[in-house]
């Protein structure tokens, strides 16, 4: 747009100059068309900005790592003037990556008129992520002049004002356990056979998680691959035997660990 603003400052600046060298009407008349045509856009652009909204819509707040999930800016015209062009600048910062910086053109947007900028993101890490409408502009029909827009959040029920940054939860991705997994740790447990997942094995785990201590939490712990998810699972089934000294409460939420999202546990020492 600089451009394009450099181009008509040259063009005035020249009309200007043949002004001041020959006596002509015509040199005269349109250096007066290129002042007064950008001042009839600027005035229709003031009377059309206050009725352009941009909604920020996300449809989740949750995603899985992997992932690939659509954010939208619609720009919505509820004036009666016409709107040229607007201009929507958003940044993508996600975890372990680089901030992304994209920009969108929407043009055209008519009396009752709605347009979308769609975003597409595929993040790899889990973590949180920001979904930031850093620049919004809406241009008149020469594209010289440019207002601010404001950013509005979708509700379920409502809109309202935002600073147009939305943050999006990257929960991993967790694949469903087998049928033959699933056989073999109900075996396991109800066998009590001297394997890892047996009243001896659980027990033996537990010990080395205590290190001494009364109780924990499992938000406190690190559970690092499937085998030690089923072991926190069979020390629940052990809770209620004699032979087991350990108790487990199921407390209230979750947690994200990095092998699926498991109840919060709380384990005690008889």
């Amino acid at each position: 747009m600089w451009n394009r603003r450099l181009c008509f400052l040259l063009l005035l600046g020249e009309g200007v100059y043949l002004g001041m060298l020959y006596n002509y009407q015509g040199i005269r008349l349109m250096l007066c068309f290129l002042i007064f045509l950008p001042l009839v856009c600027l005035l229709l652009l003031l009377l059309s900005w206050p009725a352009c909204r941009v909604v920020l819509r996300t449809g989740q707040d949750v995603i899985t790592r992997g992932e690939q999930v659509e954010v939208r800016v619609a720009v919505e015209n509820r004036g009666l003037f016409p709107v040229s062009r607007v201009l929507v600048c958003v940044r993508w910062k996600a975890p372990g990556q680089k901030e992304v910086r994209m920009k969108r053109w929407i043009c055209g947007l008519g009396r009752g008129c709605r347009g979308e900028a769609v975003f597409a993101l595929s993040p790899q890490h889990c973590g949180q992520a920001r979904f930031r409408v850093s620049r919004v502009r809406v241009y008149d029909y020469l594209a010289l002049f440019c207002l601010p827009g404001k950013v509005f959040l979708e509700g379920r029920f409502f809109e309202r004002r935002c600073s147009g940054n939305q943050e999006l939860c990257i929960a991993p991705r967790v694949d469903p356990v087998s049928r033959e997994e699933k056989e073999l740790l109900t075996q396991a447990v109800m066998s009590g056979t001297k394997n890892r997942f047996s009243i001896d094995g659980a027990r033996h785990f537990l010990d080395g998680r205590m290190a001494g201590r009364k109780e924990l939490e499992l938000r406190e712990q690190r559970v690092a691959d499937r085998e030690e998810a089923m072991l926190f699972a069979a020390a629940v089934m052990y809770s209620g035997i004699e032979e087991f000294p350990y108790t487990v409460e199921l407390m209230d939420g979750y947690v994200e660990t990095d092998i699926a999202r498991m109840t919060n546990l709380k384990i005690r020492r008889r």
